[in-house]
């Protein structure tokens, strides 16, 4: 009876590994399943992206396509700081031009109800170009208009923001605040960004570079400090694609009555064009009594 006992355990172990085994094969089976699918649902979403990008690619062939004004571009090719003008190269391609149209580009300054014409010349080729020399201290809207007989078209060309584009290149920021009676934080941060596509022309001879940087304190109209901001400064970063000057200093006060008191930042570049900036005692600075 012993035997026959243990033979039925014998086998009832047998049949319960065979039992596990099976389940086992079972699970790998399923996780191989499992990262089959998981594969296959990678290389559709793979597929679906490559479709997606090459829909949208061929929708922005499309749409550029159907636009008259093709392959815009404008580049600054010199600047005059003493006239405050920039030159300006300024580059088109058009899809067509029907026979007897003649083309113009117009222009007019920021707020100005006023279009200034300048007519071109007419190419087999439909690629233009033009030289011209702009005023700095403003931002500009163009088009490019055809006219004939039959009647007139016209389609926006690029915003010209040179106003914009040399007021803000070197910002500056500046704080001038009492530390006791007669003393006073003086707190400068100048940032230059260099490399901007737009004035690649001046990036190249290195005109985007600051060559000076300096701060004048004033009371009441006359200079009582100056300060060069380039050979002082706690920190003068430069480097291919910005320059940044740090300056903090404590500065002591031995005149104690004043109408104003105003610090003068000045930084000029390469290019001959000053950026400034002035703080104001009556919005910056608590006078002593």
């Amino acid at each position: 009876m012993v035997l026959v006992g243990a033979g039925a355990a014998f086998i009832a172990i047998i049949i319960l590994l065979w039992i596990n085994i099976s389940k086992l094969n079972d699970i790998e089976e399923r996780l191989t399943l499992y990262d089959n699918v998981q594969y296959e649902m990678e290389n559709i979403r793979n597929n679906l992206h490559n479709i997606s990008a090459d829909v949208q690619a061929k929708m922005d062939d499309f749409v550029e396509q159907q636009i008259w004004v093709q392959d815009k571009a404008y580049e600054l090719s010199d600047v005059d700081s003493k006239e405050m003008t920039v030159d300006v190269h300024l580059r088109w391609n058009l899809r067509d031009l029907e026979e007897g149209e003649k083309l113009s580009f117009l222009y007019r300054g920021e707020g100005d109800e006023e279009w200034e014409q300048i007519d071109i010349p007419e190419n087999d080729a439909l690629g233009y170009t033009l030289d011209y020399e702009f005023p700095m201290n403003q931002n500009f809207e163009t088009k490019i208009v055809a006219k004939s007989e039959v009647g007139i078209r016209s389609e926006a060309f690029l915003t010209l923001p040179f106003k914009d584009q040399f007021h803000d290149r070197i910002i500056i920021d500046a704080f001038f605040l009492p530390a006791t009676e007669s003393d006073y934080n003086l707190d400068i941060n100048i940032f230059n960004e260099k490399n901007l596509q737009y004035m690649q022309e001046f990036y190249n001879d290195n005109r985007l570079k600051m060559t000076s940087a300096k701060a004048t304190i004033l009371i009441d109209g006359e200079s009582i400090q100056e300060i060069d901001l380039m050979k002082e400064a706690d920190d003068f970063h430069s480097d291919q694609y910005v320059e940044g000057i740090t300056y903090t200093d404590l500065i002591s006060l031995e005149q104690k009555k004043w109408d104003t008191l105003q610090v003068h930042i000045q930084v000029e570049d390469g290019l001959g064009i000053k950026y400034e900036r002035i703080i104001e005692s009556q919005e910056d600075i608590v006078k002593p009594e």
